[in-house]
């Protein structure tokens, strides 16, 4: 059982993961096409940089994961496995976390009426986000 669900896990992390390094890959391209080189987009293309990274590293090390059917594994395999996989989780918060950071500093190239609109929206997500996590620890008690 606790296979399974490390399983699908990891599915959605590498499915996830796989589809931010791709907007973040974009919002990249993007902004260095832009013919005004300020801070605030240099600092947006290197939380997208980072985001990219880190997601990457998520999505790879979940994909080598998954290439072993656990539910197959003995006893001692597995329980390596169990202890290595939420190390595979701290690589995809702070992308996640470095992702947010892009959008929230994305909208202030534009405007600062965009920029506080991206930042609102990148807190309230980051906050929804912690607050979801300390409902589930709560009610799991882990």
């Amino acid at each position: 059982m606790y296979a399974q669900t490390i399983s699908r896990v990891l599915d959605q992390i590498v499915l996830l993961s796989g589809l931010l390094v791709g907007f973040s890959f974009a919002g990249i391209v993007s902004l260095t096409a832009m013919r005004e080189k300020t801070r605030v987009a240099s600092a947006t293309i290197v939380a997208f940089l980072t985001s990219a990274a880190l997601l990457l590293y998520a999505a790879m090390a979940g994909t080598l994961t998954l290439a072993y059917p656990l539910e197959s594994l003995g006893a001692a395999q597995f329980d390596r496995i169990a202890r290595v996989y939420p190390l595979l989780l701290w690589p995809f918060r702070l992308g996640l976390l470095a992702f947010l950071t892009g959008i929230g500093l994305a909208g202030w190239i534009r405007s600062k009426r965009v920029g506080l609109v991206s930042t609102v929206l990148a807190l309230v997500v980051l906050v929804g986000w912690l607050a979801w996590a300390i409902f589930m620890r709560g009610l799991f008690g882990r």
